[in-house]
């Protein structure tokens, strides 16, 4: 007969409630999620944080026009129009929000208006003001920014609570549709912003769910258009 001491019961206890417990992923510990990660990374992560954190998101174009020199995802700068800084104004007045109040921010209009710089431009701000972030512009994964740098993190991996309050969801659909609903349902502390098409059925729903926002990107001015060129 094997005797059991009674602290080796209640220890065993212990560890057998605690892996009960244990969410799939404990708080954010993003190096283990990467760890986990069998997606493929691409290099700009990287080299953009190393760039760009806490750094100043734009430069002064000769145009007059202020442009994100590095261009993030895509290998061309992008030309910041007047309109972004005024979406961008909105959502640093929404990360201000109580957790609670969840929001959001649907940024939609025609094909070639300039939603994804949009969102190029925002990771560049979110970069300067150290912001926790989490872009999702590709399927079944996302890149999330912090000051311990880029982490790659399939979205099966990561429930609803995991990501820091008031993280900086920035989600390009693809026409898909509507973001994961990792970041839309009422756990979530996320602040999503998805650049959207004007069909409706692709955001109205998650935006009525969450109280959010949407917002009507203007047509390209005439000086807008010529400085871009």
């Amino acid at each position: 007969m094997v005797k059991v001491s009674i602290l080796d019961f209640i220890t065993k206890g212990i560890q057998i409630l605690v892996q009960e417990r244990s969410p799939r992923v404990k708080g954010l510990d993003p190096s283990k999620l990467s760890e986990d990660s069998t997606v493929h990374a691409d290099e700009w992560p990287s080299e953009a944080w190393a760039a760009g954190w806490g750094e100043a998101a734009t430069v002064t174009h000769s145009s007059g026009y202020s442009i994100v020199p590095t261009g993030l995802w895509s290998p061309e700068p992008v030309l910041v129009r007047g309109e972004y800084e005024d979406i961008w104004k909105h959502i640093k007045n929404q990360l201000r929000r109580p957790v609670k109040d969840a929001g959001g921010l649907v940024v939609w209009g025609q094909p070639g208006i300039g939603k994804l710089s949009f969102l190029q431009f925002a990771l560049a701000k979110a970069f300067e003001r150290k912001y926790p972030v989490a872009l999702c512009n590709r399927n079944g994964s996302l890149y999330f920014f912090s000051e311990h740098g880029p982490q790659l993190i399939p979205l099966a991996a990561l429930d609803s609570c995991v990501l820091p309050d008031n993280t900086l969801v920035l989600y390009d659909s693809h026409g898909s549709g509507e973001p994961p609903s990792n970041f839309t349902d009422p756990e979530s502390t996320a602040f999503v912003v998805q650049a959207a098409s004007p069909r409706v059925t692709r955001w109205n729903g998650w935006r009525k769910r969450r109280g959010a926002h949407d917002w009507t990107m203007d047509l390209w001015a005439e000086k807008e258009i010529v400085a871009a060129k």
